[in-house]
């Protein structure tokens, strides 16, 4: 190769490590803005209303809105999760059970676990998993891909297991060959939905007192 090709090659290689690596710094500080706006939209808009929001984003991916609720309030309490496959799917009945490795987390603790097993198991080919695998993706075990001679079959760590082992989510997303990008997009969508829920409480309550005012003074 033309040792000037050569050196402009190598520079090309070195700015774009540094521009994936500023890419991804970038992700870490958005995470953690978008997961305190997170916990300050719950607190104004009520834990119901954010736990409502969080699985909505979630409950295509976990089977039901029933799997959904019972991920979100299990992570939230620290307390066992059942998942069940819903009447009418094409997967067999089936129902696990797990018990979080993490402590009670907060929501947008919850939120970044959820979307980085659901980036995995995509990454995987799997989108629509059963409870065996969602079990698999957040506290570990083995996914099955494919059939007959096409057959994978992948051992996850379990993204709750390695945030239970002081990891960072920096880390667990690089482990797992994900980006943090979409998982901050989807927290934005959150905070926007609660914010406009938040606004539409507050003048709910204006009129009200105002309706009450009026009807005082008469």
């Amino acid at each position: 190769m033309n040792p000037v090709k050569h050196n402009l090659a190598i520079t090309l290689a070195i700015a774009t490590v540094f521009a994936i690596g500023a890419a991804r710094a970038d992700d870490v500080v958005s995470l953690r803005t978008e997961s305190r706006s997170l916990e300050r939209n719950a607190a104004v808009t009520g834990e119901t209303q954010a736990n409502s929001r969080i699985s909505q984003d979630f409950a295509s991916f976990a089977g039901s809105d029933a799997n959904a609720g019972n991920l979100v309030t299990g992570l939230r309490r620290g307390t066992p999760v059942t998942l069940t496959t819903s009447s009418g799917t094409s997967q067999q009945p089936s129902s696990v059970s797990f018990t979080p490795p993490t402590r009670p987390m907060g929501n947008g603790n919850v939120y970044i676990s959820l979307a980085l097993a659901k980036q995995q198991l995509a990454s995987l080919g799997v989108t629509q998993p059963t409870p065996e695998q969602l079990k698999a993706a957040l506290v570990g075990g083995t996914v099955t891909t494919g059939s007959g001679t096409d057959a994978r079959t992948v051992t996850l760590t379990g993204v709750l297991t390695q945030r239970s082992q002081c990891m960072v989510w920096g880390n667990i997303a690089k482990s797992q060959g994900v980006s943090l990008g979409s998982v901050v997009s989807g927290m934005k969508s959150a905070n926007h939905d609660l914010t406009a829920i938040h606004s539409h409480q507050v003048s709910a309550v204006s009129a009200a007192a105002t309706s009450v005012s009026a009807g005082g003074g008469m």
